[in-house]
């Protein structure tokens, strides 16, 4: 992916992470993970500080910041499909991978990082009625409880927030979604009822939805862990 000379500049403030030459590959680790997302991260990362010798493997390259594709042709060039029956379109080690089956299609993400590469960090709640379809496996049902805990748990620890600045973008696509809602709910007069609901209703329409990503700038977080915040505009 071509870059400007400004973005390369910018790239090359962050460490390479994947260096080949780093560190042959042993014959033997305590522990070895496939996968480098948020399970195969975490887990190298808690193995690591327990002391264990630890290869994580992953089959996609590593992207820095200024790296990702930012325009449609780009993203072309970083897209690979698997259909039914065919043969992968594609290298294998594009960034924005697709699965398709007759009962699902999965988008996974490819580098260094996994599926977190592509999601924004974006911390959205799952809607009720998709946990409580029939069609989940019964074990999963059963240990629906269990499941909400681990989410309120990561949710508690990774503490994920809004972004704290409201980018005149945003500000239009609220005028955007004020339109919509007028229309959907058939009101005539929205400025009173978002004065008489304290834009309760347009909130569901229209809000910033809260990221993984640290915006504050305490040196140690809640836990004791250093975290830099990241200047994200």
């Amino acid at each position: 992916m071509g870059q400007t000379p400004s973005a390369q500049a910018h790239t090359k403030k962050f460490p390479v992470l994947s260096e080949k030459d780093s560190e042959p590959i042993a014959g033997q680790y305590d522990v070895v993970i496939v996968g480098s997302g948020y399970g195969g991260a975490i887990a190298a990362c808690r193995s690591a500080r327990a002391g264990k010798s630890v290869c994580l493997l992953e089959r996609g390259r590593e992207f820095r910041p200024g790296e990702f594709p930012e325009q449609f042709a780009a993203v072309r060039q970083q897209v690979q499909l698997k259909l039914p029956g065919l043969d992968y379109e594609g290298k294998g080690l594009e960034l924005y991978d697709f699965v398709v089956s007759d009962d699902i299609t999965v988008l996974r993400g490819c580098g260094l990082g996994g599926s977190s590469l592509i999601n924004a960090g974006v911390a959205m709640d799952t809607d009720p009625r998709v946990l409580r379809d029939d069609s989940w496996p019964q074990d999963f049902q059963q240990d629906l409880f269990n499941f909400k805990d681990d989410i309120k748990r990561a949710t508690d620890m990774l503490k994920p927030t809004p972004y704290p600045h409201e980018p005149e973008k945003f500000k239009e696509l609220k005028k955007v979604a004020q339109g919509i809602q007028k229309q959907v709910l058939d009101i005539e007069d929205m400025d009173s009822v978002l004065r008489r609901t304290k834009n309760t209703q347009l909130d569901k329409i229209c809000y910033k939805a809260p990221v993984f990503i640290n915006f504050d700038n305490k040196s140690l977080n809640h836990v004791g862990v250093a975290a830099i915040a990241i200047q994200c505009t």
